[in-house]
C-alpha cells in the first residue's frame, strides 16, 4: 500500500497535465478533425482516470460544495453575489483521496459575499 501510495503522488502532476490540456482544448474550435482528437484524448484519460478508481483513487469533487479546511487549500477567496458564502466556486488543482485517505487536498477559490 506505502509503494502504491508513493505512486500515485508521483501520478498526480501528469493527471493535472491532462486536466488543464483537455480544459484549454474544450475551449478550442478547431474543426472536425481537433473534435475528433479531442474525444480520443478524452477517452484514454477517463479510461486512466477508472483504472485509478479501481486501485482506490478519487478526485474530489469540491465545486459547488461548502469549503471544508480538512479537504481544501483556500487559494483565494473572491467576492461574489452569484455563490452562497464560503462555496467552492473553482478548483484550481484537483483534491485525491486513495481509499478514504486524503493523498492531496484540493486548491480552491471560494465565494465570498456579505449576505452571508
Amino acid at each position: 500500500p506505502e509503494e502504491l501510495e508513493r505512486f500515485l503522488k508521483a501520478l498526480l502532476p501528469t493527471l493535472d497535465g491532462f486536466d488543464r490540456i483537455l480544459s484549454m482544448a474544450r475551449g478550442y474550435s478547431g474543426g472536425e478533425e481537433i473534435d475528433n482528437w479531442l474525444k480520443a484524448v478524452e477517452s484514454l484519460y477517463f479510461r486512466l482516470i477508472r483504472l485509478l478508481e479501481n486501485f482506490g483513487l478519487y478526485q474530489l469533487k469540491s465545486v459547488g460544495k461548502k469549503v471544508d479546511l480538512n479537504l481544501h487549500e483556500v487559494v483565494e477567496y473572491r467576492a461574489s453575489a452569484d455563490h452562497p458564502h464560503d462555496t467552492v466556486i473553482s478548483e484550481l488543482q484537483k483534491g485525491y483521496v486513495l481509499r478514504g485517505k486524503l493523498l492531496r487536498d484540493a486548491k480552491v477559490v471560494v465565494a465570498y459575499n456579505e449576505r452571508r
